[in-house]
């Protein structure tokens, strides 16, 4: 992922509308472009501090520290997608696996009635 799209995709980080793949590419690239991430930083401070205004409720205001957070959140989304991927692969292989067997009995059973 480049500069630009990154910078394309701060906004809809931000409003969690991103899909894993997408995510997985966009951190990637702002743990490693120190302009994207200071693009990023920014985007998420004035957005958690309109918010901040709108909530009648005393909430954090160290910005960094709920990007950091959020961040993290973000991380743990993805690793959770994909050992889920990686679960439901494996699901699929031990069913085909199973049905294998049972035509490979089912072809066993038809031979000897013949």
């Amino acid at each position: 992922m480049d500069c630009q799209n990154a910078e394309g995709l701060v906004d809809r980080y931000i409003a969690k509308t991103l899909d894993t793949q997408t995510m997985a590419e966009f951190l990637e690239h702002i743990e490693s472009c120190p302009s994207c991430y200071q693009e990023l930083e920014t985007s998420f401070m004035v957005t958690a501090a309109m918010q901040h205004l709108s909530d009648e409720e005393d909430t954090d205001l160290d910005f960094r520290r709920l990007l950091e957070q959020d961040l993290k959140r973000a991380r743990y989304h993805i690793i959770l997608s994909q050992v889920l991927r990686f679960l439901r692969i494996c699901l699929y292989l031990l069913l085909a696996a199973g049905l294998t067997q049972v035509i490979l009995m089912l072809i066993v059973e038809v031979n000897k009635l013949l």
